[in-house]
């Protein structure tokens, strides 16, 4: 009996060892439910050690973890992003303040690496001379001038992040880049630094790879009109250029999704052709015949350093996620969508009237609506904005935050996850902090729980449950040297594996 008892331990030690150990999670609110169905699988399957150690049961059970994390990986994506601004000069000073403003979001909030997001602007007027506090670009009416004498990283009001970098600038943003740029279609040789490609990021059993892509985020900004879009005070893009760029990334990569923003006077105009079939939804400051308006006129600065749009677009994301991060507002996980996104601006910037849209396609299975847009005659045929979730454009799920919960999870072996799902450091949410390549758990313990953090398995720890569970092992041995070898057995295989 002491003998089958040692056998039975060793192998559920050698079957459980790779399931225990520190998750990892990645960072937003489940939408989707994952987290509801990972709750539910280990409600439902977990197992019961105290009737007998049931291999076809446990492997079952990682089997349909397996499968909810496949799923995952599948809807909850990367992010590309692509930001630029079309207009030069000093006084054009907010157009630049957009720019720096969407990007230091989306690396400070969306943990969006610098490597994937790439951003063209003319003038940056970071060493312009008129500019009275060189070096940072500020969104805010003032400058705090304590913090502006302080560690640019401690400077809170600075957009202009240290590790940001800026692909084109100047005289390299021409017509051809932006193309190139926009329709993700490069020529031969061209620098790696300049490009932004969308790759492959898992290598994952079932799960086609035309389907496993990032998503794609494209922010502009600067001067137009009805149905163009100024550039570099000298020439023009026409809404034509815009629509084919657009249908060239589409013919690239059909199943991509992506979100569209422009900020600029009658920006609706530049997206009312675009195709109706392909999965993207896109955002206008204003519709046919209205203005956008400049934002924050900086004494300082003597000039205004934002968009108006921007400034409350930038802010309602802020404000969702610090929510999320700090559990205080219970109601940030609904929040976070294009349909509060549309309340939060119609109550703000009424007077520019933004525009939204969503193709039926980007949600899969949801019948469309009609959603009559302000200031167009035409009615077009849109999904329920509500259903729409913004976190898949601006969130990096890939990059993962330690969990203080111990859950049974699948580990596949020999890397398959892809570079994807290697853990990356990050230190605050509300800093921006820069990313590394591995992880210290001893800083890292985000516990968010039934807000929405979704739950996948990384092999952390095992070495420290081994060790744990083998001296359970032997005192097991001890304990049922001296007691009965049977009714110690069960126990102690429930204890150690529930």
């Amino acid at each position: 009996m002491l003998l089958l008892l040692v056998v039975y331990c060793c192998i559920g030690l050698s079957i459980c060892e790779d399931d225990f150990g520190g998750s990892i999670a990645a960072i937003g609110p489940d939408t989707l439910g994952f987290f509801g169905r990972y709750k539910s699988a280990l409600t439902n399957a977990r197992l019961n050690y105290r009737d007998g150690f049931n291999v076809t049961d446990y492997i079952s059970l990682k089997g349909l973890i397996h499968g909810i994390e496949r799923d995952m990986l599948v809807r909850y994506k990367e992010v590309n992003a692509t930001l630029f601004s079309t207009s030069r000069f000093y006084y054009n000073y907010r157009h630049v303040g957009n720019v720096a403003a969407v990007e230091a979001t989306i690396q400070q909030y969306g943990l969006v690496p610098r490597k994937q997001s790439i951003s063209l602007i003319p003038e940056t007027c970071l060493c312009h001379p008129t500019n009275a506090h060189p070096g940072r670009i500020y969104v805010d009416k003032s400058v705090d001038m304590t913090d502006y004498k302080n560690d640019i990283r401690y400077d809170k009001g600075n957009m202009f992040l240290e590790d940001m970098y800026i692909a084109y600038r100047s005289m390299a943003v021409r017509l051809h880049n932006l193309r190139y740029v926009m329709s993700h279609r490069f020529p031969k040789k061209y620098p790696i630094s300049s490009r932004v490609s969308v790759k492959y990021r898992v290598d994952i059993e079932s799960v086609d790879k035309q389907y496993d892509l990032p998503s794609h985020f494209v922010y502009m900004t600067g001067h137009g009109g009805d149905r163009y879009f100024q550039f570099q005070a000298k020439d023009v893009i026409a809404a034509s250029d815009i629509e084919m760029y657009v249908k060239e990334f589409i013919v690239k990569h059909p199943n991509v999704h992506s979100f569209l923003v422009t900020d600029t006077c009658e920006a609706s105009t530049l997206f009312e052709r675009l195709p109706k079939e392909s999965p993207m939804i896109w955002m206008a400051s204003s519709s046919r015949g209205v203005s956008s308006y400049s934002y924050n006129s900086n004494r300082q600065l003597t000039v205004s350093t934002v968009g108006k749009f921007t400034y409350y677009v930038t802010g309602f994301i802020k404000g969702v996620i610090r929510g999320i991060k700090a559990r205080g507002d219970r109601a940030s996980i609904s929040r976070l969508s294009l349909f509060q996104l549309k309340r939060h601006m119609m109550r703000h910037c009424p007077e520019e009237l933004p525009v939204f849209h969503a193709n039926s396609s980007i949600v899969e299975n949801q019948q469309s609506i009609i959603d009559q847009s302000h200031g167009n005659d035409i009615q077009e045929y849109t999904i329920d904005l509500r259903k729409v979730y913004l976190g898949e454009f601006l969130f990096n799920y890939r990059l993962a935050y330690f969990n203080d919960y111990r859950w049974p999870l699948y580990t596949q072996t020999n890397g398959a996850r892809g570079e994807g799902l290697q853990p990356n450091r990050g230190n605050s949410m509300d800093h921006g902090s820069k990313l590394t390549n591995f992880v210290d758990s001893s800083i890292l313990r985000t516990k968010m729980g039934d807000s929405g953090l979704l739950v996948t398995s990384v092999q952390e720890g095992s070495r420290v449950i081994t060790g744990i569970l083998v001296s359970i092992c032997i005192g097991a041995i001890m304990l049922a040297a001296v007691c009965d070898p049977l009714t110690m057995g069960n126990v102690f295989v429930s204890n150690a594996n529930v």
